[in-house]
């Protein structure tokens, strides 16, 4: 898994061929936020990057009941 910064992070999949994006919480939540096919798409961009930096903030303030109810 790859650190992008600001809670998030790029993960493998499915024997190298596939990619998604991860935000993090503190408390052990993990949010597979995007999902993608590497050979549609090698990276995410810088706005892309900007923007899921910009949820995981949004993520990091929900309280523990409302992380809760997303699952």
């Amino acid at each position: 898994m790859v650190d992008l910064g600001g809670g998030v992070y790029k993960k493998r999949l499915n024997k190298n061929r596939d990619r998604a994006i991860i935000l993090t919480k503190s408390a052990g939540y993990w949010f597979y936020t995007f999902l993608y096919a590497k050979q549609d798409m090698a990276n995410i961009n810088h706005r892309e990057l900007m923007g899921f930096r910009e949820l995981a903030k949004h993520y990091a303030n929900l309280s523990e009941e409302k992380n809760d109810g997303l699952s």
